[in-house]
């Protein structure tokens, strides 16, 4: 496989994390449990009672098995962060720097 790195856009972050997963989970009207009721229970899931961050983190659908999607922290916080293809449409796989 051709390991070329490619610019494929940009992603705003404004939450110092970014999300990888399947938007239909999130845009339906009834979101998965997992993931709380809105953002305030979301990011209560990713710290600890010691209010230490616990990204990355992997969560799993609702009947528990694994795949719903990853969310992790951003190196610099919020901003503006370049998306890379590495791989052809083929292979591909996006790396977020």
């Amino acid at each position: 496989m051709n390991k070329s790195k490619k610019l494929i856009g940009h992603v705003g972050v404004d939450s110092g994390t970014i999300w990888i997963g399947d938007p239909c989970y999130l845009l339906q009207g009834d979101r998965p449990k997992t993931l709380g009721k809105d953002w305030d229970e979301l990011v209560d899931k990713t710290f600890d009672e010691h209010l230490k961050c616990k990204l990355p983190i992997s969560f799993n659908y609702d009947l528990g098995h694994e795949g719903l999607g990853v969310m992790n922290r951003t190196k610099y916080g919020d901003g503006f962060y370049p998306d890379y293809m590495i791989g052809d449409n083929e292979g591909m796989y996006i790396k977020f720097t």
